[in-house]
Protein backbone atom coordinates (compact mmCIF):
# COMPACT_ATOMS: atom_id res chain seq x y z
CA UNK A 1 0.00 0.00 0.00
CA UNK A 2 3.16 2.28 0.17
CA UNK A 3 2.67 2.90 -3.87
CA UNK A 4 -0.23 1.83 -5.23
CA UNK A 5 -3.84 0.60 -4.47
CA UNK A 6 -6.82 -1.39 -6.45
CA UNK A 7 -10.55 -1.84 -5.10
CA UNK A 8 -13.00 -3.18 -7.78
CA UNK A 9 -16.84 -2.44 -8.15
CA UNK A 10 -19.36 -4.31 -9.98
CA UNK A 11 -18.59 -2.57 -13.03
CA UNK A 12 -15.02 -2.38 -12.89
CA UNK A 13 -11.89 -1.27 -10.66
CA UNK A 14 -9.85 1.68 -9.92
CA UNK A 15 -6.38 2.12 -9.26
CA UNK A 16 -4.67 5.04 -7.16
CA UNK A 17 -0.85 5.25 -7.40
CA UNK A 18 1.75 8.10 -6.64
CA UNK A 19 3.85 9.04 -9.57
CA UNK A 20 7.59 10.79 -9.32
CA UNK A 21 8.23 12.62 -12.23
CA UNK A 22 11.38 14.39 -12.16
CA UNK A 23 11.28 14.29 -8.70
CA UNK A 24 7.69 16.09 -9.11
CA UNK A 25 5.50 13.53 -6.86
CA UNK A 26 1.64 13.25 -7.74
CA UNK A 27 -1.08 10.94 -6.57
CA UNK A 28 -3.39 9.84 -9.52
CA UNK A 29 -6.28 7.14 -9.99
CA UNK A 30 -7.37 5.87 -12.93
CA UNK A 31 -10.32 3.79 -14.09
CA UNK A 32 -11.51 0.84 -15.85
CA UNK A 33 -14.75 -0.62 -16.95
CA UNK A 34 -14.13 -3.48 -19.03
CA UNK A 35 -12.38 -5.74 -17.00
CA UNK A 36 -9.07 -4.16 -16.67
CA UNK A 37 -8.67 -4.34 -20.55
CA UNK A 38 -8.56 -0.15 -20.69
CA UNK A 39 -7.86 2.54 -18.58
CA UNK A 40 -9.35 6.12 -18.41
CA UNK A 41 -6.09 8.57 -18.61
CA UNK A 42 -5.08 9.24 -15.30
CA UNK A 43 -6.73 12.04 -13.32
CA UNK A 44 -5.17 13.69 -9.84
CA UNK A 45 -6.47 12.90 -6.76
CA UNK A 46 -4.24 15.21 -4.51
CA UNK A 47 -4.87 19.49 -4.68
CA UNK A 48 -1.91 21.39 -5.80
CA UNK A 49 0.53 22.21 -2.67
CA UNK A 50 2.39 19.63 -1.49
CA UNK A 51 6.15 18.45 -1.60
CA UNK A 52 5.72 15.01 -0.95
CA UNK A 53 3.01 11.89 -0.79
CA UNK A 54 3.89 8.89 1.10
CA UNK A 55 1.12 5.65 1.57
CA UNK A 56 -1.96 5.65 -0.36
CA UNK A 57 -5.20 3.12 -0.29
CA UNK A 58 -8.16 3.20 -2.13
CA UNK A 59 -11.86 1.26 -1.17
CA UNK A 60 -14.74 0.87 -3.19
CA UNK A 61 -17.75 0.85 -1.85
CA UNK A 62 -20.66 0.64 -4.60
CA UNK A 63 -19.81 3.01 -6.95
CA UNK A 64 -18.12 4.90 -4.72
CA UNK A 65 -14.36 4.88 -4.15
CA UNK A 66 -13.09 6.49 -1.10
CA UNK A 67 -9.02 7.17 -1.74
CA UNK A 68 -6.78 8.29 1.83
CA UNK A 69 -3.45 9.30 1.74
CA UNK A 70 -0.34 11.17 3.41
CA UNK A 71 0.72 14.49 2.18
CA UNK A 72 3.60 16.89 3.20
CA UNK A 73 2.11 20.18 2.20
CA UNK A 74 4.51 23.17 1.38
CA UNK A 75 6.22 25.04 4.22
CA UNK A 76 4.43 22.98 6.66
CA UNK A 77 6.40 20.78 9.37
CA UNK A 78 4.51 17.69 9.84
CA UNK A 79 2.71 15.24 7.29
CA UNK A 80 -0.92 15.36 7.08
CA UNK A 81 -3.46 12.33 6.26
CA UNK A 82 -5.84 13.24 3.84
CA UNK A 83 -9.25 11.38 2.33
CA UNK A 84 -11.45 11.98 -0.57
CA UNK A 85 -14.44 10.84 -2.55
CA UNK A 86 -16.08 10.32 -5.80
CA UNK A 87 -19.12 8.78 -7.34
CA UNK A 88 -17.75 8.64 -11.07
CA UNK A 89 -14.46 7.71 -11.06
CA UNK A 90 -12.72 10.68 -10.21
CA UNK A 91 -13.89 12.86 -12.68
CA UNK A 92 -15.14 14.98 -10.12
CA UNK A 93 -14.97 15.03 -6.27
CA UNK A 94 -17.37 15.13 -3.54
CA UNK A 95 -15.92 18.39 -1.85
CA UNK A 96 -12.29 19.22 -1.10
CA UNK A 97 -9.84 16.52 0.14
CA UNK A 98 -10.57 16.08 4.30
CA UNK A 99 -7.67 16.45 6.91
CA UNK A 100 -7.74 13.73 9.27
CA UNK A 101 -5.05 14.09 10.74
CA UNK A 102 -1.96 16.28 11.08
CA UNK A 103 1.09 15.14 13.70
CA UNK A 104 4.44 14.42 13.11
CA UNK A 105 7.31 14.42 10.93
CA UNK A 106 6.00 11.62 9.10
CA UNK A 107 2.57 9.50 8.82
CA UNK A 108 2.62 6.70 6.49
CA UNK A 109 1.36 3.88 5.91
CA UNK A 110 -2.56 4.58 5.47
CA UNK A 111 -5.53 1.69 5.42
CA UNK A 112 -9.01 2.49 4.69
CA UNK A 113 -12.47 0.29 4.56
CA UNK A 114 -16.19 0.78 4.15
CA UNK A 115 -19.50 -0.53 4.58
CA UNK A 116 -22.14 1.24 2.98
CA UNK A 117 -21.61 4.57 4.52
CA UNK A 118 -19.07 3.57 7.41
CA UNK A 119 -15.59 4.19 6.26
CA UNK A 120 -12.65 2.88 8.91
CA UNK A 121 -9.28 4.38 8.63
CA UNK A 122 -5.74 2.92 10.16
CA UNK A 123 -2.88 4.76 9.94
CA UNK A 124 0.97 5.47 11.48
CA UNK A 125 2.43 8.83 12.78
CA UNK A 126 5.96 9.32 13.74
CA UNK A 127 5.83 12.10 16.69
CA UNK A 128 7.96 14.81 17.77
CA UNK A 129 9.20 12.62 20.39
CA UNK A 130 10.57 10.20 17.51
CA UNK A 131 7.95 7.58 18.63
CA UNK A 132 5.47 5.99 16.26
CA UNK A 133 2.03 5.79 17.22
CA UNK A 134 -0.82 4.03 15.54
CA UNK A 135 -4.45 5.95 15.33
CA UNK A 136 -7.47 4.86 14.09
CA UNK A 137 -10.57 7.59 12.51
CA UNK A 138 -14.21 6.52 11.11
CA UNK A 139 -16.98 8.35 9.66
CA UNK A 140 -20.16 6.93 9.65
CA UNK A 141 -21.64 9.58 7.34
CA UNK A 142 -19.65 8.43 4.17
CA UNK A 143 -16.89 10.73 5.11
CA UNK A 144 -19.13 13.98 6.21
CA UNK A 145 -17.83 14.12 9.44
CA UNK A 146 -15.43 11.98 11.64
CA UNK A 147 -14.87 11.45 14.93
CA UNK A 148 -13.56 14.33 17.14
CA UNK A 149 -9.76 12.94 17.79
CA UNK A 150 -8.39 10.02 16.10
CA UNK A 151 -8.04 6.85 18.45
CA UNK A 152 -4.91 5.82 19.57
CA UNK A 153 -4.68 1.51 19.10
CA UNK A 154 -1.49 0.97 20.63
CA UNK A 155 1.04 2.76 22.92
CA UNK A 156 3.98 4.50 20.82
CA UNK A 157 6.97 2.28 19.82
CA UNK A 158 10.23 3.13 18.45
CA UNK A 159 10.17 5.25 14.59
CA UNK A 160 12.07 2.22 13.65
CA UNK A 161 9.12 0.13 14.36
CA UNK A 162 6.53 2.17 12.43
CA UNK A 163 3.11 0.12 12.51
CA UNK A 164 1.41 -0.99 9.38
CA UNK A 165 -2.46 -1.52 9.96
CA UNK A 166 -5.04 -3.16 7.85
CA UNK A 167 -8.75 -2.58 8.58
CA UNK A 168 -11.54 -4.55 7.83
CA UNK A 169 -15.46 -3.83 8.13
CA UNK A 170 -18.31 -6.15 8.28
CA UNK A 171 -21.97 -6.05 10.07
CA UNK A 172 -20.82 -2.39 11.94
CA UNK A 173 -18.24 -4.59 13.30
CA UNK A 174 -14.11 -2.52 12.74
CA UNK A 175 -11.33 -5.36 12.85
CA UNK A 176 -8.10 -4.08 12.89
CA UNK A 177 -4.04 -5.87 12.78
CA UNK A 178 -0.61 -4.55 12.78
CA UNK A 179 2.82 -5.38 13.89
CA UNK A 180 3.33 -4.50 17.37
CA UNK A 181 6.40 -4.12 19.35
CA UNK A 182 4.52 -2.29 22.56
CA UNK A 183 5.17 -4.70 24.71
CA UNK A 184 8.95 -5.44 24.00
CA UNK A 185 11.54 -6.24 21.55
CA UNK A 186 9.62 -9.17 20.02
CA UNK A 187 7.02 -8.81 17.24
CA UNK A 188 3.53 -9.55 18.19
CA UNK A 189 0.70 -9.90 15.66
CA UNK A 190 -1.78 -7.42 17.32
CA UNK A 191 -5.58 -7.91 16.68
CA UNK A 192 -8.21 -5.48 18.00
CA UNK A 193 -11.89 -5.27 16.75
CA UNK A 194 -15.06 -2.65 17.87
CA UNK A 195 -18.55 -3.96 17.59
CA UNK A 196 -19.54 -0.31 17.55
CA UNK A 197 -18.54 0.94 13.94
CA UNK A 198 -15.17 2.23 15.89
CA UNK A 199 -16.39 4.53 18.68
CA UNK A 200 -14.89 2.55 21.08
CA UNK A 201 -12.36 -1.19 20.99
CA UNK A 202 -11.85 -3.67 22.89
CA UNK A 203 -8.18 -4.23 24.87
CA UNK A 204 -5.81 -5.50 21.90
CA UNK A 205 -5.11 -9.46 21.64
CA UNK A 206 -2.00 -11.22 20.58
CA UNK A 207 -2.33 -13.24 17.89
CA UNK A 208 1.51 -14.37 17.24
CA UNK A 209 2.15 -18.12 16.64
CA UNK A 210 5.55 -17.91 17.71
CA UNK A 211 6.76 -14.89 20.07
CA UNK A 212 10.35 -13.57 18.49
CA UNK A 213 10.15 -14.07 15.00
CA UNK A 214 9.88 -11.42 13.03
CA UNK A 215 5.74 -10.79 11.68
CA UNK A 216 5.62 -8.89 8.54
CA UNK A 217 2.85 -6.75 7.94
CA UNK A 218 -0.54 -8.73 8.42
CA UNK A 219 -3.71 -8.28 6.44
CA UNK A 220 -7.13 -8.76 7.02
CA UNK A 221 -10.48 -9.34 5.64
CA UNK A 222 -14.13 -10.15 6.87
CA UNK A 223 -17.06 -12.05 5.24
CA UNK A 224 -20.47 -12.86 6.22
CA UNK A 225 -21.63 -14.08 8.39
CA UNK A 226 -18.92 -13.68 11.03
CA UNK A 227 -15.61 -15.07 9.46
CA UNK A 228 -12.63 -13.04 10.30
CA UNK A 229 -9.29 -14.07 8.83
CA UNK A 230 -6.22 -12.34 9.22
CA UNK A 231 -3.15 -13.66 6.85
CA UNK A 232 1.10 -13.08 8.07
CA UNK A 233 4.30 -13.99 7.74
CA UNK A 234 7.35 -14.58 9.89
CA UNK A 235 10.83 -14.35 8.56
CA UNK A 236 14.26 -15.59 9.45
CA UNK A 237 14.09 -18.84 10.66
CA UNK A 238 11.26 -21.33 9.51
CA UNK A 239 10.04 -18.53 6.84
CA UNK A 240 6.41 -19.16 5.97
CA UNK A 241 3.21 -17.41 5.29
CA UNK A 242 0.43 -18.48 7.70
CA UNK A 243 -3.80 -17.77 8.06
CA UNK A 244 -5.44 -17.23 11.33
CA UNK A 245 -9.31 -17.58 10.77
CA UNK A 246 -12.45 -16.95 13.32
CA UNK A 247 -15.81 -17.75 12.77
CA UNK A 248 -17.50 -15.63 15.29
CA UNK A 249 -16.24 -12.06 14.11
CA UNK A 250 -13.13 -12.11 15.76
CA UNK A 251 -14.07 -12.90 19.73
CA UNK A 252 -11.70 -16.46 18.74
CA UNK A 253 -9.21 -17.55 16.64
CA UNK A 254 -7.63 -20.70 15.55
CA UNK A 255 -5.27 -21.52 18.46
CA UNK A 256 -2.72 -22.67 15.40
CA UNK A 257 -2.61 -20.72 12.17
CA UNK A 258 -2.74 -22.33 8.67
CA UNK A 259 0.31 -22.67 7.15
CA UNK A 260 0.33 -21.58 3.20
CA UNK A 261 3.45 -22.30 2.13
CA UNK A 262 3.97 -25.11 0.58
CA UNK A 263 7.27 -26.77 1.13
CA UNK A 264 9.75 -26.46 -2.15
CA UNK A 265 11.90 -29.68 -3.08
CA UNK A 266 14.99 -30.33 -0.87
CA UNK A 267 17.82 -28.75 -1.59
CA UNK A 268 16.17 -25.79 -3.95
CA UNK A 269 17.43 -22.44 -3.63
CA UNK A 270 13.51 -22.36 -1.34
CA UNK A 271 14.71 -24.98 1.24
CA UNK A 272 15.14 -21.80 3.77
CA UNK A 273 14.12 -18.61 2.79
CA UNK A 274 15.16 -15.54 4.17
CA UNK A 275 11.85 -13.95 3.73
CA UNK A 276 8.05 -14.48 3.41
CA UNK A 277 4.86 -12.16 2.50
CA UNK A 278 1.35 -12.03 2.16
CA UNK A 279 0.53 -9.54 -0.80
CA UNK A 280 -3.06 -10.22 -0.92
CA UNK A 281 -5.92 -11.42 1.01
CA UNK A 282 -9.63 -12.24 -0.67
CA UNK A 283 -12.56 -13.42 1.43
CA UNK A 284 -16.09 -14.33 0.75
CA UNK A 285 -18.74 -16.82 1.71
CA UNK A 286 -17.03 -19.67 0.92
CA UNK A 287 -13.74 -18.80 2.31
CA UNK A 288 -10.71 -17.05 1.61
CA UNK A 289 -8.01 -16.52 -1.70
CA UNK A 290 -4.13 -15.82 -0.41
CA UNK A 291 -1.52 -14.23 -2.62
CA UNK A 292 2.00 -14.64 -1.03
CA UNK A 293 5.60 -15.07 -1.89
CA UNK A 294 9.15 -16.30 -0.54
CA UNK A 295 12.61 -14.78 -1.35
CA UNK A 296 15.11 -17.00 -1.16
CA UNK A 297 18.27 -16.86 0.78
CA UNK A 298 20.54 -13.82 -0.38
CA UNK A 299 18.29 -13.15 -3.23
CA UNK A 300 19.61 -16.24 -4.76
CA UNK A 301 17.33 -16.41 -7.24
CA UNK A 302 13.63 -14.22 -8.11
CA UNK A 303 10.86 -14.40 -5.24
CA UNK A 304 8.65 -17.19 -5.66
CA UNK A 305 5.12 -16.45 -5.63
CA UNK A 306 1.74 -18.82 -4.66
CA UNK A 307 -2.22 -18.80 -4.19
CA UNK A 308 -3.92 -20.56 -1.61
CA UNK A 309 -7.41 -21.02 -1.46
CA UNK A 310 -8.91 -22.15 1.96
CA UNK A 311 -12.78 -23.45 1.45
CA UNK A 312 -15.15 -23.74 4.58
CA UNK A 313 -16.37 -26.62 5.78
CA UNK A 314 -20.07 -27.46 4.89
Amino acid sequence: REGFALCCTDTGAQLAYIADDEGATELLLVSSTDGGASWSDPRPVAEPGYSSIHGVDVVCCEERVHVVWSQLPEGAPAFETYVRSSDDGASTWLGAPHVISSAGPLVTPVAIACEGATLAIGFSSILEAEDAQLYFDRSIDGGATWLPAPLELDAPVSRAEVPTPSVALLNGAVHVVWTSRSSGPRDTLAYRRSMDAGSSFEAPVALTARPGQRIRAPLVCAAPPFDVYVGFARDFGDSAALLFHSQDAGASFTLDPYVLRVAPPAGGPFEDPDLAAVAELCCGLDGVAVLWQIQPPRYAAAPFHGVAVLTKSP
